[in-house]
């Protein structure tokens, strides 16, 4: 299927390449908690890191080891932590430029994102990119994050657009391609570097494009 009307995409490891930070902060939240508890902490490597995270986060920590009812206290650490890193944070190469390439087609384009707002906005506006999007749902904007349907159909909201029109989410996780099916629209898995699930993962989850660059995109309008 070609002529999307609308494109709406993850900001984490889809346009924004933050693995290095969000793994980083990830450890040493693990470690705090661990210590805490009096348990050893995982020492995950980043090729570890990818193919254990999850969303919502606090299944990450679960599976890491931590005791659930400590799972969502770990979850709170991430905003006093993460801005030890935030900095090392830059978008992929190629967004900006599909971004444009885009907007110029009259695609509308939208961001769903388990990034807290105030952390969001502080990227997209250090990288010029706030003013592509028509719209951007952050981390507060809905009760259920992904894989549930509410943040990608708030976005199509948004957007003036219904469930039955020309819809592609993009996302780097399994969630994202969960949250697209859930939401009733199309999907497309990018597997560059920097994405936080592998190739392999993401098939597992049977989207319905496999990209292996963001300007792929561009065939598809």
């Amino acid at each position: 299927m070609t002529g999307f009307k609308g494109m709406i995409f993850d900001a984490s490891g889809t346009i924004l390449d933050d693995i290095y930070p969000v793994w980083k902060t990830n450890l040493q939240i693990l470690r705090l908690i661990s210590a805490e508890l009096d348990l050893s902490a995982p020492r995950l490597t980043l090729k570890q890191f990818r193919h254990t995270f999850v969303l919502p986060p606090w299944k990450f920590y679960v599976r890491s080891g931590i005791p659930a009812s400590f799972a969502k206290q770990a979850s709170s650490l991430f905003e006093s932590i993460y801005p030890e890193w935030k900095e090392v944070v830059r978008p992929f190469r190629d967004a900006d430029r599909v971004l444009q390439a885009l907007c110029k087609l009259s695609v509308k384009l939208g961001l769903v994102s388990q990034i807290q707002r105030q952390f969001l906005n502080e990227h997209l506006a250090r990288f010029r990119l706030e003013k592509r999007f028509l719209c951007i749902v952050a981390a507060e904007d809905t009760c259920e994050g992904k894989p549930s349907a509410q943040p990608v159909q708030l976005a199509v909201s948004r957007l003036g657009l219904k469930r039955s029109d020309k819809v592609l989410y993009i996302g780097d996780m399994v969630e994202d391609i969960i949250a697209a099916r859930n939401a009733g629209v199309m999907s497309a898995a990018i597997c560059h570097r920097g994405a936080y699930h592998t190739k392999e993962l993401l098939a597992s989850a049977c989207p319905d494009y496999m990209l292996k660059e963001l300007r792929e995109l561009l065939n598809l309008v």
